[in-house]
């Protein structure tokens, strides 16, 4: 597994708080690759991953929360700044 094609989004939140993080493809194999998948961070903090969006509002995929959060692990490294709004976290 391996993410491409990086977006950082640096828009405003959502009236209700939830912000674009970034945009970015995943390779699942050589043979499969995911595009335009999409990292939000939630009020509380929690980061959510959608999938790409499609004409008609239908499911685009459907993933187990144990790989939803192996892929959300991995967007971390690659989004970190914009997930603690623009400031490094000390470690």
């Amino acid at each position: 597994m391996k993410i491409e094609n990086v977006r950082p989004c640096t828009g405003p939140a959502s009236a209700k708080g939830f912000r674009n993080i970034g945009r970015f493809s995943l390779r699942i194999t050589d043979d499969v690759l995911l595009y335009d998948l999409c990292l939000v961070k939630s009020p509380d903090g929690r980061l959510l991953l959608y999938p790409p969006q499609t004409a008609y509002g239908a499911p685009s995929m459907a993933l187990a929360p144990k790989v939803r959060t192996a892929i959300i692990r991995e967007a971390m490294t690659i989004f970190e700044d914009q997930i603690n709004d623009g400031h490094r976290v000390a470690a």
